[in-house]
Order: C-alpha cells, then structure tokens, then sequence
C-alpha cells in the first residue's frame, strides 16, 4: 500500500443549503462515510452510502476512508471527529456540515463578528468547532499548491524510516529477551503498516509465533490486510531464506484480547501491543513481567487522551523492569503529506500538538519555590490569549493522563466549569485546576434518581450521593468537584497542588458553596494527598474504570453547614460498612491501599463517632487472654480471629507513629479484614506456603499487641 502524497481536501456546506449542493446534486455523496445523528435524512440523499452515528465511529479505527461527509449541525463530538478524521487519506475529501450561522461568519472572515449572532446561536456553542473552521478558513486563504518536490523528498525520508522501523521490530523479536521496544506516533504516521511488514518477515521468513492484541480486533484491520500483502509479496519473491508456504505463514500470528493474554501459555511467542495507551498501566505492567519479548505501539496524541499517560505513566515503569528498552518515534506522515492542511488546523484548533512542561530547577525541595498566584481564568480570557490557552491545557496533557481534547471543549464552552491557574513571578503557569459547578437538583428529580429513574448528564456527586447513600437531599446542595488538578511535573511534592486546593477551598466558601469534592481512580497516594487535605473518602465504586484499571472514589470536604450534615452522613455510612466490604466488594483490591483507608479514616472516625465500639463488647481482659494464647501458639488464628480483628482495629484507630513503623500490616490487613486463606496469601505475597504465612501473622499480631500494650490501651 502506497503512502498517499495527495492533501486532503475541505469543503463546507450549510445547513438547509443541502440540495442545494454540488455534493447532493452530483451524487458524489453516495462514496462517501456519513457521520451524522441525521441519518435517515441524509439517507434520503445518498442512499448508498456507509452511514453511522458520530458515537459509532470508533468501529472504523484503523481501517483508511477515502471520502468522509462530518455532521456537525446538531452537536459537535471533538474526540470522535479527530478520531476519524485520523482516517482519512491524502487526497480524500472532507465534507463538514455546519450551522447556517457560520455561513455569515465565514463571509466577515471572522471579522467584526456580531456578538449576538453567536448569542442568537448559543445552542451550537462549539468554541472547538469556531476555532477549526477559522483555522481552515485562513489557511485555505494563504495556501501554497506547489507541494510537488517537498512530497517527494518527504516519500524517501518515510521509505527510510520505515525500513529502520521494521529492522528494529525484527531485532525485537529475534535478538536478545528482555529488551522491549516502544514505538510512538501522531495518527497517519504508518505505524501499523511497520508492524505489519516486521510481522510478515518474522513469520514467514524467520517462523516466529506472534501474538497481536489492540483495544477491538476491528482496529487491526488494516493492519491485517497489509500483513497478507507482504506473506504474499514474500511468497512471490526470489528470496532464498523463504522457510514457509504461505498457509502456515499466516497461521503463526494470532488475535488476543488484552483479558485473555494474561491467561495463556507463552512458549516464547513475541507479543504486540497495538494501541498500548489504551489500555491500564496496571495491566501493561503485568504484560512486561510476563513476556520477554514485546513491542509497543502507541499514539502520543488525539482524541483518547491515553497517549500521553503512556508516556508519563507507563515508560517509567518500563524502564525499572527493562532498564534496556528502547523507544522510537515515528514523525512523517504516511496516510498524508507533510504539512497537510487538515492536519495543520487540527493540531492548532485542538492543541494536539504541544510541547512539553518546562524543567524547572528549583522545584527540588518540599517547598514553594516562589510565590505563586492563584486566580482563576475566564473563558474570554482563555479564548482570547492562544499563549496562556496554550500553557493551562499543554500542563494538563502533561500532568493527568486522562486529558482529551473534550476536555478543552468544556474549558472553553461549558458554563459549568471554572478553570483556575497558579502563576509563579516569571508569569508561568505551573498548577492549573478545572472545577465543574453540579447540584441544586429539584427534589422530584432528586426522587427518581433515587429510584433509578433519573440520570443527569453533569451531576456526579450529588447523584452518587443519592444513588448509593439514599441522601435525597443531598442534590439540592451546590457542589464545586475537582475535575482536574495538575502541577507542572519537575515542580510536584513542593505543596503546590496541595496550597491550590486550599484557595479553591476559601473561593468556594465565599460563593457560598456547600461541598468541595472529587471523584477519581483510586490509589495509595492520591488517597493520602486528598486524606491530607481533610477530605473524606465516601464511596468506592464496585467496577474499576477502563482507562486506569483503577476503582474510582469520591471525596467530600464539606463547607457550609447543610454540606457538613450530608457529607458526614455519607462518610459514616461509608465507615460503618467498611469492613464488612473488605471481604465481599472491596476483596480484591490493593491491601496496602485498604490498610490506608482503614488506618488513617475509617477506624478512627468510628472511635469518635461511637464511644469505645471495641472495648465495652467484651471484657478487654478476656481478648488479651486470648490474643496471647495466639501468640502462645496455644490457639489458631481461626479460633480467635473475632479477637485479633478488635486489637487491630484498636491498634489502627491510634495517631501513633507505630503504624508508620510496624511491616507487613498489610498483609495482615489481607488475612483479617479481606479474608484471603493462606493459599491466596502465599501466591499475593510471594511466600513459600501455609506455614510461612501462619507464621508472619503471628509475627505481625506479636508487633501490633507489644504497640498497644506499650500504649497503656489494654492494661
């Protein structure tokens, strides 16, 4: 498959101006993919056509459209527009279909526009959509037609850097183990036909088994079609080291969904991660402890907002685990030219391609490097300095994998997000926040989402807190949640984050907000910075988010006193049936994290709420009895697990530096309150059996009983 030189064309037309239409009256329209929530309207107009819905587009990822018509009249998707428009090949056509009201727009050339025409048209209140229209518009203005010898200069650069490609895909997968490489790209760029080429060779020249896994088996389409070419080309050559009839070559490579690779049997099979931002850290990380040899195949940036993530949080752990990995950038177009238009006012209108967070050599200690500024930006400020847009949405990619260019659309758009900066003196911005407004749902509302009647685009807490606490009232409140938070990554752990929250905190307390709040996946150190900042932890949902591999968790810190009587009575509800859940819902997840939640919230907020739970149960004396015939070896653990479990929750409930000190707490967290027997404690703690496990608890109860003794707690 040839690399495409042409440019990709962009063409507008109107809404009602539709039959009206060169496209409609041509029937040029019936080759084209359709993507518009019209389409039995469009349907009537080409009839023929491929036509899907904008939230199907993802089921042509990784396949190449020569011919696209976008809706954009009813709504306007930015993540599943960049997608598909990721597709799209040099020389292809490009039909966006606007609102009538950019038609005027376009002929002031976005000058002296009327305000209240956009006022007027607020309901299409695309701010993303305006800015890549704009961008087109100028750039169709001022662009240059004679690409001619730049493309073929560009064709042998791609010729050989694709060659080096597949070289080093090849030297991967034959040379020595334990050496991964990771393969990054912008979209178009010929990653998968590299993989393909690499994958054809290893297993028709070289009989290598190759096992292939990306987000959907429909992404790979292309990938598959390129990699029956080169067996075929293979096939049809002169080459003398061809040890494979084709059949077989084809059988050695093999589809795997990401669920199932951890399953299998390897025998030394080299291993493909296409998409690899995609899919959790937590999962990549357990694919490289199991597979010696890998490739890992990524896009930096786009509408998944993963590509990024990949890189700040995976290829740190790559690097702990295979310190001699390799990585490579793959940087000129295959499915376009260079400095193809389309791709050029994508880039700019969405901020796809930034450059990185500068290094900033003072944020080496724990505190504030210089005074910083905290304030908060309005939209108008942010559309109009493209620098300080720049610089809050470049440290957002940086800092928080999870960023997409949606979220740049509600930054600009959404009248129910606030953005707020921190600004140090050399008037850089290293912290930003994004705050979504949510609550004040009527009670009739408040009623059927209780009921499972309801739910509301935007209101996250408050129907969490309704939904799984049964606090009706809680969705008359008004909360500020914290979307996102980032920090400029060379200047996190000097309290920046930590000092934004605070001014948030006082922002939102003189705006008369009820609760401050969060939601996000949940682990050990975001845990300990929020637990910190005096905000309680009231929900742990029962799935892990796709993107993380993570549990989300929701945060309150309440403000007024109507925010104090709900968020109260959602943490204690949430303490109250925390141990219980250790052995049913939260059962499986992380005991160091667990450990956490227990010790520094849930244990002591039950001893403040409810006068010594614990100790007026039983006589004290008659637990200590037992606890030492434990220890005595005289009883099983199973014997006196009743027992144990009260002098650990004592022990956790204590502001003692022991806990700090004391190891393997979370094994014994493991064993006491998620209740895994000692065959799933050997295999999650690594240990040699039973007996070793049965022997570190009694270890660990001897440590926590000498802690309370000293404490005076059981005398």
């Amino acid at each position: 498959m040839s690399r495409h030189n042409l440019p990709r064309n962009i063409q507008f037309i109107f809404e009602g101006d539709e039959f009206e239409s060169e496209v409609f009256k041509t029937k040029s329209l019936e080759t084209h993919l359709i993507v518009s929530e019209q389409v039995e309207k469009i349907h009537s107009l080409a009839t023929k056509s491929v036509q899907i819905q904008p939230n199907q587009v993802n089921q042509f990822l990784g396949q190449e459209i020569h011919s696209l018509f976008y809706d954009a009249v009813d709504s306007f998707d930015v993540n599943q527009f960049i997608a598909i428009i990721g597709c799209l090949v040099g020389g292809g056509n490009l039909i966006l279909r606007l609102p009538k009201f950019y038609q005027q727009m376009i002929q002031l050339s976005f000058n002296n526009v009327n305000q209240d025409l956009l006022i007027t048209n607020q309901n299409h209140n695309s701010q993303l959509l305006l800015r890549f229209v704009r961008y087109v518009v100028t750039a169709q203005q001022n662009k240059k037609t004679d690409q001619k010898i730049s493309n073929k200069n560009q064709s042998e650069q791609f010729n050989i850097e694709q060659h080096l490609l597949i070289k080093k895909i090849e030297r991967c997968a034959l040379g020595h183990a334990k050496r991964p490489l990771v393969i990054t790209a912008d979209r178009g760029r010929g990653k998968s036909t590299a993989l393909a080429k690499a994958s054809a060779s290893l297993c028709y020249t070289h009989n290598k088994n190759i096992i292939i896994t990306a987000p959907r088996k429909e992404n790979l389409n292309i990938f598959f079609e390129q990699f029956n070419n080169e067996i075929e080309y293979l096939a049809s050559s002169k080459d003398p080291q061809k040890t494979n009839n084709i059949n077989d070559a084809k059988k050695l490579i093999q589809f795997t969904s990401i669920d199932s690779l951890l399953q299998i049997e390897v025998d030394h099979h080299f291993l493909i991660v296409d998409e690899a931002g995609s899919f959790p850290v937590q999962v990549l990380h357990k694919i490289i402890l199991r597979f010696n040899r890998i490739a890992f195949a990524s896009t930096v940036s786009g509408y998944e907002g993963n590509g990024r993530g990949f890189e700040i949080k995976f290829i740190p752990l790559l690097s702990k685990a295979y310190p001699q990995y390799r990585i490579e950038k793959l940087s000129i177009p295959y499915r376009w030219p260079s400095n193809d238009l389309l791709e050029d006012c994508c880039n700019k209108a969405f901020l796809l391609a930034q450059p990185s967070q500068p290094t900033y050599s003072e944020g080496k200690s724990n505190t504030p490097i210089s005074p910083i500024k905290y304030q908060t930006i309005s939209k108008e400020n942010l559309l109009q300095n493209e620098t300080l847009l720049t610089s809050v949405f470049s440290l957002l990619t940086e800092a928080h994998y999870q960023t997409r260019p949606s979220d740049l659309e509600r930054m600009l758009s959404d009248p129910q997000l606030k953005t707020y900066v921190g600004i140090d003196k050399d008037k850089q911005v290293v912290s930003a926040c994004l705050i979504v407004v949510e609550g004040q749902i009527n009670n009739s509302d408040c009623v059927k989402i209780s009921r499972g009647k309801l739910r509301i685009d935007g209101q996250l807490l408050p129907q969490s807190l309704i939904s799984t606490k049964g606090i009706i009232s809680a969705g008359e409140l008004v909360y500020w949640r914290i979307m996102r938070i980032a920090v400029a990554p060379s200047l996190q752990n000097s309290l920046i984050g930590s000092n934004m929250i605070k001014y948030v905190y006082e922002q939102a307390k003189k705006q008369n907000i009820d609760i401050l709040g969060t939601s996000f996946a949940l682990n050990t150190s975001l845990f300990n910075f929020w637990n910190l900042l005096d905000f309680h932890c009231c929900r742990i949902a029962l799935r892990t988010d796709s993107s993380t591999g993570l549990v989300p968790a929701d945060f309150l810190l309440a403000i007024s006193d109507a925010g104090r009587t709900c968020s109260d009575k959602a943490t204690n509800l949430f303490n109250q049936s925390f141990i219980y859940s250790c052995s049913a819902s939260y059962r499986n997840l992380d005991s160091s994290l667990l450990l956490d939640i227990m010790a520094r919230q849930v244990a002591r907020q039950l001893v403040l709420t409810e006068p010594e739970p614990i100790t007026i149960t039983a006589d004290v004396h008659e637990i200590k009895s037992e606890v030492d015939n434990y220890i005595d070896q005289a009883r099983s653990f199973e014997m006196v697990e009743w027992q144990i479990s009260s002098i650990v929750q004592i022990f956790l409930s204590k502001d003692s530096d022991e806990y700090n000190q004391l190891e393997n707490l979370d094994f014994v967290f493991a064993k006491i309150f998620q209740k895994h027997s000692w065959i799933e404690l050997v295999s999650i703690f690594d240990l040699k059996g039973k007996n070793d496990a049965k022997k570190l608890l009694q270890e660990c109860i001897q440590q926590i009983y000498d802690a309370i003794y000293r404490s005076n707690t059981l005398r």
